[in-house]
């Protein structure tokens, strides 16, 4: 998929194409979510083996970092099922023109504000991974 299909879906007016732009979205913060799974497996175990105070802070820096991660899939795969089907529905309803569906069409994409949410989520998930039992 070439860069700039992901740009036209970003700025169309269809809500097929934003549903794509919404799919590939939570895929780019699902891809790295995995990652720091598997970095959690590889990485923290054996310096947990290793050193146990410093094992679990990388096991937790990595749960909380796939935490942030997954919290991010899961607000682009709300708007996803929420705003899109919305949108449509309001385009058939009202049509292109009708503020309704643009207001459905600017929430199908993802807000800056998400990333507070997510490193809240990154935050809490670290501090209570690390504090003592």
């Amino acid at each position: 998929m070439a860069r700039e299909d992901l740009l036209d879906a970003m700025i169309s007016d269809d809500p097929e194409r934003r549903k794509f732009y919404a799919t590939m979205v939570a895929g780019g913060w699902v891809a790295p979510a995995f990652a720091l799974l598997i970095a959690m497996l590889v990485v923290g175990i054996p310096i947990d083996i290793a050193d146990d105070r410093a094992g679990d802070y990388a096991i937790a820096a990595c749960f909380a970092l796939g935490l942030f991660c997954w919290a991010g899939a899961a607000n682009a795969a709300w708007r996803m099922h929420w705003y899109v089907p919305q949108a449509r529905r309001r385009l058939a309803k009202h049509g292109p023109d009708s503020e309704t569906f643009a207001r459905s069409m600017r929430r199908t994409l993802p807000r800056n504000l998400s990333l507070v949410f997510q490193a809240a989520v990154a935050v809490l998930a670290f501090v209570l991974s690390v504090s003592p039992e």
